[in-house]
């Protein structure tokens, strides 16, 4: 009889032990899930930045954006790149001779190559629908990536855009027409893939083949600018805006990425007419795809800063007039020997410089 109450005593005190074993490993957890849950208090998170690069994929320069621009704001921003890039038959449509001048730069020439030289940062996600961490401390690197293939369909063509571009008959201009919609769809098509990672504090748009002269990483304060919503390079823009490099605000996101095609496509031709009608003109005069830039955002009511080189220290791997003024202008700024160009820009110009070591 004694034994048997033993044993029941013993039965109630395991039960009470364990009881007492599973409330304290419960209360733990809690404590360890809401402390471990809990997300950096705003202050301490990272603005957001979305880069949007656009283009062909043959001619996409991987090296000097990663190191120069896309990993040092990864540093400062929670950031996610984009590539929106076609990778059909390489086009050439302003000067010959262009593909052979571009040798030397870290090209990629497939999907699989460019994500391979990704994974050499061991610490990027690649995905098509990549989730940025949020709650990443802001002592580290943060960076996604994805990517994707434009492929958009037939072009829509409107004939007097066509018949004003003015390159004297250099190009094809129905296939520079063709090209110039193509790059303003690659937009729209980026936009999308960004909304499907989350909302940016400021969105980048680079042009695949733009080289950064030194490390350069956008500035904080544009966050809460309120005077302006695009900033853009003021060299080489051809009588309009120069987006090779372009920093949108978040309030002119539409505008800029997905307003611009849907201008060409339905107002290029709108009239504007005088109060009696005695008079008519085109909404859009227009010679080349900058001007149409500027008079689309200028009537989309996009407030548009233009910064001098010094705040825009990039320019293409192509050879062109307008890319030598733009670094021109910086040298001189700067104060520096203009005696020298980088290899891909040096032909009709100047010997090399050693300084530019790192953009090859």
């Amino acid at each position: 009889m004694a034994s048997r109450r033993t044993r029941r005593a013993a039965k109630a005190k395991r039960i009470v032990t364990n009881c007492l074993l599973a409330a304290s490993l419960i209360l733990m957890w809690n404590v360890f899930f809401s402390t471990t849950s809990q997300k950096v208090p705003l202050e301490q998170q990272k603005p957001a930045l979305g880069i949007c690069v656009t283009g062909q994929l043959c001619r996409l320069e991987l090296k000097n954006k990663m190191e120069r621009f896309i990993l040092p704001s990864a540093k400062v921003y929670d950031t996610h790149v984009h590539f929106e890039l076609d990778d059909g038959t390489c086009k050439y449509t302003n000067y010959a001779g262009t593909e052979a001048e571009e040798k030397g730069l870290y090209h990629v020439n497939s999907f699989s190559e460019l994500g391979s030289y990704l994974m050499e940062y061991q610490d990027v996600p690649l995905s098509h629908k990549t989730k940025v961490d949020h709650q990443a401390s802001s002592s580290r690197r943060t960076l996604s990536v994805s990517f994707g293939n434009t492929s958009i369909g037939e072009p829509v063509i409107q004939y007097r855009y066509m018949y004003t571009l003015n390159k004297l008959g250099q190009v094809n201009e129905t296939l520079r027409a063709m090209n110039h919609w193509r790059q303003w769809k690659s937009y729209q098509k980026c936009m999308h893939s960004l909304d499907t990672v989350r909302n940016f504090d400021l969105y980048v748009r680079l042009r695949e083949d733009l080289l950064f002269y030194h490390t350069y990483v956008p500035p904080l304060v544009w966050l809460h600018q309120t005077e302006h919503d695009l900033w853009l390079p003021r060299c080489a823009s051809w009588q309009g805006f120069n987006d090779k490099i372009a920093f949108i605000h978040p309030r002119a996101r539409q505008e800029y990425f997905m307003q611009v095609l849907e201008m060409y496509e339905r107002h290029y031709d709108d009239l504007r007419c005088s109060p009696n009608h005695s008079s008519c003109r085109y909404l859009y005069v227009t010679n080349n795809p900058e001007s149409f830039l500027m008079q689309a955002l200028t009537n989309l009511k996009v407030r548009v800063q233009r910064l001098d080189p010094e705040n825009f220290p990039a320019f293409t791997g192509q050879h062109l007039h307008g890319d030598y003024f733009c670094f021109h202008q910086y040298r001189r700024q700067l104060g520096h020997d203009l005696d020298c160009l980088p290899a891909t820009v040096r032909k009709r110009f100047k010997p090399p410089c050693h300084d530019f070591a790192l953009l090859q």
